[in-house]
């Protein structure tokens, strides 16, 4: 389970794109939503389904930090080299985002700062490859670590991104009704439902 967000967060971090070409699932749409999903548009630089999100739990599961933050600066496009592979199909380069993040609160794992760079894959200020957060936008982020210090990129995509408006209230990036169903609401619900979750994870390991 945990291998198909991995080839996400690889292909964000630009660790690997050696799973890329084989990495093939189902794909979720929603016909009702009007929100701009980035890594699912048509004119992206990748183009492979993935799996949605199944719960919380699962999301969770593939975690290394949850935090509520804000985000202090605009992003910046990082064109960063990529490793040689054969199954790379001639991408040398990958152009990311980074921004920072203020740390306000923790609600699963440890940082050793309290900020960290948030890394998003696409330019800055465009939503090709990822829906991007902003700089003063107040986030709920679901994150795996990347390959520097204090560097992090959502587990999957849209799907580890929340944007809490007037403080409290929750709007996910992404369509996945599993993660829509939180939308407008306060963000207690969700903070306890990754509570929840946590502590099966201390249980069951």
């Amino acid at each position: 389970m945990r291998k198909k967000i991995f080839v996400i967060g690889a292909v964000i971090l630009g660790i690997s794109l050696s799973s890329l070409t084989a990495y093939t699932s189902l794909n979720h749409t929603d016909k009702q939503s009007n929100k701009i999903v980035g890594s699912k548009l048509a004119d992206n630089t990748f183009h492979f389904n993935r799996e949605p999100i199944d719960s919380i739990d699962e999301l969770l599961g593939y975690a290394d930090l949850v935090v509520i933050g804000t985000v202090k600066t605009d992003a910046v496009t990082v064109v960063e080299k990529l490793p040689d592979n054969p199954n790379n199909t001639g991408l040398r380069e990958l152009k990311v985002a980074y921004s920072e993040v203020e740390i306000e609160e923790t609600l699963f794992g440890n940082s050793t700062s309290k900020t960290i760079t948030f890394k998003e894959l696409g330019e800055a200020g465009k939503n090709n490859e990822q829906t991007k957060v902003k700089k003063g936008d107040k986030v709920l982020l679901v994150l795996h670590k990347g390959e520097k210090e204090n560097l992090y990129a959502s587990v999957a995509f849209e799907d580890g991104v929340f944007n809490l408006k007037n403080e409290k209230q929750v709007f996910s990036l992404s369509d996945n009704p599993v993660l829509t169903k939180y939308d407008n609401k306060d963000i207690n619900l969700l903070k306890d439902d990754f509570i929840k979750s946590k502590n099966k994870l201390i249980k069951n390991p």
